[in-house]
């Protein structure tokens, strides 16, 4: 394979174009997408479909309850695209610093979020796969998240946060290691 083209950033303002610091959506009809990288934290949860993943970590072909999540400068992409779905979250950085600043301390968040993609081999980049019925939760949870959208952020921001962090704790148990 030959080698892969320079990530293109993702500036968060630029891919969200909101004030928003917790983003979710469900992209029923993802299509082929060029390799990049964020400035932001990134989950990817496949619901459906497939495609070649190109990622730091290599190529892959992931199917439903496959889950991904980058840290920024984590590059990745998406082609050979047939009928992919997926939830996308994104979040600001700056939570791990404040709100989310207490995972840190917390064995199986710690290690999703900091100890494994931080990791030299893992180039910023965690891949694990749910299991059905964690998998079905973790879509419920995703819904609920994507429904917030149309509800007032600043008064809803709470909501957010504590959906982000199920959601979190679920892919921390979930996580092939244990610690």
């Amino acid at each position: 394979m030959p080698e892969p083209l320079p990530p293109t950033p993702i500036a968060w303002k630029s891919y969200y174009q909101t004030v928003r610091r917790i983003v979710a959506k469900l992209n029923c009809n993802h299509g082929n997408y060029r390799i990049h990288d964020h400035e932001f934290m990134e989950i990817a949860v496949i619901t459906g479909g497939t495609c070649l993943h190109h990622s730091v970590l290599g190529d892959s072909r992931p199917g439903p309850g496959d889950v991904f999540l980058f840290r920024p400068g984590a590059w990745h992409g998406y082609a050979e695209v047939q009928n992919l779905s997926l939830y996308n979250c994104g979040f600001d950085t700056a939570l791990l610093g404040r709100e989310l600043s207490w995972m840190a301390d917390e064995p199986y968040l710690s290690r999703l979020l900091w100890a494994i993609p931080l990791a030299p081999k893992q180039h910023g980049m965690v891949s694990l796969h749910l299991p059905p019925g964690e998998f079905a939760q973790c879509r419920r949870l995703f819904d609920e998240l994507c429904s917030l959208a149309r509800k007032d952020y600043l008064s809803h921001f709470g909501d957010h946060l504590g959906l982000l962090v199920q959601i979190l704790s679920l892919l921390a148990r979930n996580v092939a290691e244990k610690p």
